[in-house]
């Protein structure tokens, strides 16, 4: 029996050192690790944060740039389900500290 594919994104995390929604990261069933990309893009379009590892999330920090506080944020999520149907979710998430 092949798992179905399922994708889920929260529209917003916290950031803030409470250990309670610190990390911005899909969440799904069916996925394979193969071409995976998440991006995290700012509000003019600049890419922010790039990963092809599944299981890296977004801590609401690029290099040593720590990004603003309720300020909305574009994800661009590709992943390829077991059956190799690559699949391309994009949303956006609001970052709350």
């Amino acid at each position: 029996m092949i798992e179905g594919f399922n994708f889920w994104m929260p529209n917003c995390f916290t950031p803030n050192t409470d250990n309670l929604n610190e990390i911005f990261i899909p969440k799904g069933t069916g996925w394979v690790e193969k071409n995976y990309r998440f991006e995290i893009f700012n509000r003019w379009g600049k890419r922010i944060f790039n990963t092809a590892d599944p299981f890296k999330g977004w801590d609401g920090v690029a290099g040593d740039k720590i990004y603003d506080c309720s300020n909305i944020y574009y994800w661009r999520v590709t992943v390829t389900d077991n059956i190799d149907e690559i699949h391309e979710m994009k949303g956006h998430v609001l970052l709350l500290r």
